[in-house]
Order: C-alpha cells, then structure tokens, then sequence
C-alpha cells in the first residue's frame, strides 16, 4: 500500500502547478471558527478531512467484506453500492437519468437478485429430487 501511494505521488508531480493553484484556492475559502479553540479553518479543509474520513471508512468496510465474502459477493455489493452513488447523484444533484441508466439499473438489481436468490433455488431442485428418490 504504502509503495502504490509513493509511486502515485510521483506521477502526480506532473501536475504541480495545479496542485499548488488549488492548495491556494482552498485557503481562500471562508473560514470556519471553531468556538472552544477560538481556531479558523478554511471550509474547503473541512469537506477535504470530511470525505477522506468517509473514504477510510469505505476501504474499512470494503476489506472486512472482502476478507468474510467471495470474491463474486463482494463485486455485487459494490457494484449495488456504486449503482446507488449514481442514483443519490441523480437525485441529489440533478444529473439526467438516461436509457443507460435505466439498463445499467435492470443488469445490476437482476444480477444482485439471481445471486442472493442462487441457494434457495438450488436447495428448492435438491428437495424435488429427494422427494422424487423416496
């Protein structure tokens, strides 16, 4: 981990002087007074510390999942869990829903249904056949 977020950085130089243009932009945002310390934080920081706490808890949840689950359920998780990123984004932000969207919706709650729905119907043919032995 610690080596693919040292080789990032480094391709990340290229882009240096939008680096350093943002770094200042979010410095100009409206400070934040933070009563008790009597501390100003610019609010651009605040959404900043927001989201990579947000981010840590995802990949947390994302390797629990990965180390109790297979590998099939953990992509079906995550693909429920992005498909309803896009719709939050749709709703929240009122980005346009398309026909691809409205497919993209079919492939991944059918997906995610025969995949839960898997063990039951294999338990239900099992059943028949025994039934149909005794």
């Amino acid at each position: 981990m610690f080596t693919s977020a040292i080789a990032s950085l480094i391709g990340s130089l290229v882009f240096i002087d939008d680096i350093k243009l943002h770094f200042l932009r979010t410095m100009e945002s409206t400070p934040l007074q933070i009563s008790p310390f009597g501390i100003s934080i610019p609010s651009q920081w605040i959404w900043i510390v927001g989201n990579n706490v947000t981010q840590l808890i995802c990949i947390k949840g994302v390797y629990a999942l990965s180390a109790r689950h297979t590998a099939l359920a953990v992509n079906i998780t995550l693909s429920v869990r992005k498909f309803c990123t896009v719709v939050i984004s749709v709703i929240y932000f009122s980005n346009p829903w398309t026909e691809l969207h409205t497919l993209a919706c079919l492939f991944v709650f059918c997906g995610a249904f025969c995949y839960a729905s898997g063990d039951k119907i294999l338990a239900a043919r099992a059943k028949k056949r025994d039934d149909k032995q005794e």
